[in-house]
């Protein structure tokens, strides 16, 4: 089992997000805002396989994004939005923040 690391970094403004994992519900919350902070939200979600198909939704603005993460190359996922749509950036570097 691998584990992949995902936070919802900048571009939130009191949104609604929900992110599925492989077709699995991992998060759905309201008030999700990153105008002061640089991340809002970390979390971890286990995977049974060596690649993640990972959908993101926030409804109130009418965005969704999908990728494929191949977790043995980056099991790391920053997901913000940008210009109108949900940005992936997945990689080795770890999830840190001060």
């Amino acid at each position: 089992m691998t584990t992949l690391a995902i936070a919802l970094e900048g571009g939130f403004d009191d949104d609604q997000v929900v992110v599925e994992v492989n077709d699995q519900l991992v998060f759905d919350e309201d008030h999700i805002s990153s105008r002061y902070q640089s991340v809002t939200r970390m979390f971890e979600v286990p995977v049974d396989a060596d690649e993640a198909r990972v959908t993101v939704r926030v409804p109130n603005r009418g965005l969704a994004g999908e990728g494929s993460i191949d977790l043995l190359r980056g099991p790391n996922l920053r997901i913000a939005l940008g210009s109108g749509e949900v940005l992936f950036d997945a990689g080795n570097a770890p999830l840190y923040y001060a």
